[in-house]
């Protein structure tokens, strides 16, 4: 399993009730086509974005080519809420056997690494 955090940035005023909609849909979305697993998914409010919790059963698992027509739909919803598409940030192990950790940061709409830690 892989932890991955999603970034939504916020790029006009929202409300954070129209917010945790739009994300929620997102999630539950993820979560109804096998993309993300698990019943609750922490989300947090820093500095004028919001980040998500949410455990992938494999790396690829977020990669746009498994996204669904919901999944889709969800994604461009969140621009009526004043989001933007999340960034991916993935956290996996090098190795199974290892301890240290690699993160990536990834546009989910392009899966274009971002930043590479």
């Amino acid at each position: 399993m892989f932890v991955v955090d999603l970034t939504f940035d916020c790029y006009q005023d929202t409300t954070l009730e129209n917010a945790e909609q739009a994300i929620n849909r997102l999630v539950n979305a993820l979560r109804f086509n096998g993309q993300i697993m698990g019943e609750e998914f922490p989300t947090v409010l820093k500095d004028g974005y919001f980040v998500t919790r949410v455990m992938c059963p494999t790396d690829d698992a977020m990669h746009p080519l498994n996204n669904s027509p919901f999944v889709k739909h969800s994604i461009d919803k969140l621009h009526s809420a004043g989001l933007l598409a999340p960034k991916v940030i993935l956290t996996r192990p090098r190795s199974f056997m290892a301890c240290e950790l690699r993160r990536k940061h990834v546009c989910m709409k392009c899966m274009h690494v971002l930043v590479e830690e």
